[in-house]
Order: C-alpha cells, then structure tokens, then sequence
C-alpha cells in the first residue's frame, strides 16, 4: 500500500514526499492534510493538554539547536514540545564523562510530561536513543519518529550493521572517514595522535592534560566543518548549512556506537514512522533501508532532503511529524 503527496519546497518548487508502509505496521501518513493542518495550527498557539507531549532528540555532535525551527512549528500547533540537549555534549559539553547511554536515556525520560504520553522525534544517532526508552517504558511513549535514525536490530551496533552491506554499499560508512579524533577534558580539546580516520597526525606521546583539568581527557571525534556542509548539510541554503556546520561539537567516543537490546514485547509494541532523507550522504538511502529490513514494522516516508531536514526540508518533515501525530490521537 502506497500513498503518495504533493508538497511544496522550500524554494517554492513542488517536492514529492513518498510515503510507503513497511514491514507490519501499514500506516500511511497523508503529507497533504498535514501541510494544511500545520498552516491552520499557526492561528492557534495554545497548547492543548490533550494531545500528547514531544520530546525532540539531537544526534551525534549536534545540539538541541538542530530543534529550534521545528520547536517553534510544533508549539504553534498546539503541541507542548521539548528538545533535549543531551548531558556531556552539546550545551552541556563541559564534563564529557557525562556522556553515557544511561545518562543520554535518563535526560529524555526526565523531558517526558508525567501528564502524558509522549511522542518521541530522534535525529540520527538519536535514533538508539529513543529506542531504548520505548524499550524502558513503552507504556509511555505514543510513538517514535526516526528522523534518518539509527533504527537498529536489539544487540547490534550501528557498525556491525553497516558492516553487513559494505560490499554492495561501499559508501555506508557515510560521515565516518571524514572524522577527526581529539581528546576532551573539562575546558579542552586537543587533537589526538594516530589512530582513526582523517587525522591526519603521527603516532607519538598523547598530548598532555592541562593542569587546570580535573579528569583524564576523553577520546572524541569531531566533524571539520567543510565535512559538515558537503555530508550533513549538502542540500540546506548555503548560509544554513555554514552556520550549522560550525555549531557542531566534539562527541566521545563512548557513545559513538552504543548497543541497545529491545524486545518485541516492549519496544515492538510502539508505533514507528521512519523519515528517509533521500540525498542522505551521512547515512545513506542504502543504509536506512537496509536498518528498516532489520527492524521492522516502521511506516516509511520519503523526503527530497539530506541528513537534516529540520534545515534542508523543513516544511515536508513538519508535515509529517504533524500527520503521524494525528493518526495517534485517531
């Protein structure tokens, strides 16, 4: 079963956003009512207590900014909204040993409205995330959007999953070869010696730990910005992509690729959309299908963006964020 909508572009084009259902869960989301929900919500900015909360969850070196556009869309609509900025990156880079999958987990739990349910939007490597609170506590999740997620099979890391199409998808590894290491502390990034892809550096000594440092410094990758416009941003505005590219902090290492394990029982039992980004250069199309073959049961919707369409297709992923929220309170 496929539906397909017509919408308009950014540029004031016309953008085919394709949505198609996958796996067990046959849910189509009407791109066209939700374009005109979302202009006749604009008039109407009070938040209604009835409909379920969003909690907005950044990826990999991204921060809740990636969120702001979208954040003010959704409040206009009437929906209570919450973007997440996840402890020991982001906003609250200053103590990297914060980063964990525990701590990441806890911070969007405790985003969650106790008065309802909520929906769960997850950018990227978000995506792991907000798997493993559907799994914690699927009773109060509405439902899950992956927004070009990592949608991973329980027990699997991302690698090892794009490590299984790497022959007839050599490009799978996305932003990956592009990455520089550093070493983080408490009020430093240092560039690291050896050891990953695009450093570039000899094999040597680390370097040292600023005395004014507390903590050992923490193995972290960071994204040069030109890589961020060319893989991330390479269908945003140009000005957008620039700007966003140079927000993008270091992310340790230790969250990188972490394992989730979910059941059928649980996290099953959540509704799913998947948002493809068609001109994805991070995760690419290849790479999205194949983790939606792994973990079934998500709808698909198709849009004409890169790997962030908060910035490359705004209007098409507000429409269908807006759609699924309504099949949910349907």
């Amino acid at each position: 079963m496929t539906a397909a909508g017509w919408l308009d572009g950014p540029d004031g084009g016309r953008a085919d956003a394709r949505v198609e259902a996958v796996g067990n869960t046959p849910r189509a989301v009407d791109t066209r009512r939700a374009e005109a929900q979302a202009d006749s919500a604009n008039a109407s900015p009070e938040l209604d207590a009835t409909m379920p909360s969003i909690v907005l969850i950044h990826g990999a070196w991204a921060g809740s900014w990636v969120w702001d556009r979208l954040c003010t869309e959704l409040a206009a609509a009437g929906y209570r909204t919450r973007a997440v900025d996840l402890p020991g990156v982001g906003a609250h880079a200053g103590d990297p040993a914060e980063a964990t999958l525990e701590s990441h987990v806890a911070a969007v739990v405790a985003a969650i409205d106790e008065s309802s349910r909520a929906v769960l939007v997850a950018h990227s490597g978000g995506g792991v995330i907000a798997t493993a609170v559907a799994e914690r506590m699927p009773e109060r999740i509405a439902g899950v959007l992956y927004v070009a997620g990592i949608m991973l099979p329980s027990g699997l890391t991302f690698a090892e999953l794009c490590d299984e199409i790497s022959v007839s998808s050599p490009d799978a590894n996305g932003i990956v070869p592009y990455l520089e290491p550093v070493h983080i502390g408490a009020d430093d990034a240092l560039p690291a010696t050896g050891g990953a892809a695009g450093a570039g550096g000899q094999s040597g000594s680390t370097p040292a730990t600023p005395a004014t440092s507390a903590a050992p410094p923490t193995a972290a990758t960071v994204v040069p910005p030109e890589a961020g416009v060319a893989v991330f941003f390479n269908r945003a505005p140009a000005a957008d992509a620039v700007a966003a590219s140079r927000r993008l902090g270091a992310w340790p290492d230790t969250v990188l690729s972490p394992v989730v394990t979910h059941t059928v029982e649980r996290f099953g039992t959540v509704p799913r959309v998947y948002v493809e980004a068609e001109f994805d250069r991070s995760i690419p199309l290849a790479v999205q299908r194949h983790m939606q073959t792994r973990t079934p049961g998500a709808s698909r919707l198709t849009l004409p963006s890169d790997h962030a369409p908060q910035l490359s297709s705004p209007e098409q992923l507000l429409a269908g964020i807006l759609s699924f929220l309504e099949t949910l309170q349907t």
